[in-house]
């Protein structure tokens, strides 16, 4: 099975996002905890541009 990336944007992902990196993804992850309130611990899954399961 292919990585969810490749599964969702094709092989052309790390061209097209070659500027991300994991400090740019940590700001963004803070944010949206701060957005959605979460606890800490909780579980979030997205899948598909959707936010569809917290716990």
């Amino acid at each position: 099975m292919k990585p969810w990336y490749e599964q969702s944007f094709g092989s052309d992902y790390m061209l097209v996002y070659k500027h991300r990196d994991w400090e740019n993804a940590n700001k963004e992850a803070s944010k949206m905890i701060a957005w959605l309130e979460l606890a800490e611990g909780s579980h979030v899954r997205y899948r598909n541009g959707f936010i569809d399961y917290i716990a």
